[in-house]
């Protein structure tokens, strides 16, 4: 033994218990996949291919480790629809968009309403200025959409936060070897973004924006 293998827990059904385990022991290459305690199957190699297999109630279960925007995790659906906690579940992805534009919002709200309190800030008008309040109206609107599930709302959010990191001084963080710490906190952001706007159109067949 050496030491408990990493595991990956999921729900079949929004709000279900977590019945399916995937482990993955410390060396690459293979996955154990667990169903209510007990051993499904294991993938011994090609995790990026995957497996296909039917669960005891006859529904198809699929799952592989992929690579996705700068980072491996687990694809698994259940009958072609994503697990409750993937990156691919659309209400995972949109709430954490939602997140991220709720938390811009407040940001922006806070920088603008003290730039209004201190004019002549230098740093708070590196940051915007009053012309934050807007941009923080916009926000606060695409969190609430799109935590309702809107793709457009998603989409409009991310590309005026987009154009907001191109036009904001690179994000006014301290540069340390010619990067600004703050350009890759939104560039995590935009990838999350990105993810959530995704999830959603592939969900727009079922659900209208």
């Amino acid at each position: 033994m050496h030491g408990e293998m990493p595991a990956y827990r999921y729900a079949l059904e929004p709000g279900g218990p977590k019945r399916l385990v995937i482990k993955m022991p410390s060396f690459r290459g293979r996955a154990l996949i667990e169903l209510d305690g007990q051993p499904l199957a294991t993938i011994a190699s090609k995790l990026m291919e995957g497996t296909r297999l039917r669960l005891p109630d006859g529904r198809e279960l699929r799952a592989a480790y992929r690579p996705r925007y700068g980072y491996a995790e687990w694809e698994v659906s259940l009958d072609g629809v994503p697990l409750p906690g993937t990156g691919d579940d659309p209400e995972t992805a949109s709430k954490t968009a939602a997140g991220i534009f709720a938390f811009v919002a407040t940001a922006s709200g806070v920088i603008g309403l003290l730039s209004l309190v201190y004019p002549e800030s230098v740093a708070l008008e590196r940051l915007g200025g009053p012309w934050t309040l807007p941009s923080a109206l916009f926000m606060a609107l695409a969190a609430w959409r799109t935590y309702r599930g809107s793709f457009w709302a998603c989409a409009l959010g991310g590309g005026l936060f987009l154009a907001d990191t191109f036009a904001t001084p690179l994000a006014a963080g301290s540069e340390v070897n010619g990067a600004s710490p703050g350009l890759m906190v939104r560039l995590i952001f935009l990838v999350a973004i990105v993810r959530g706007a995704h999830a959603l159109w592939k969900q727009r067949p079922r659900t209208a924006g």
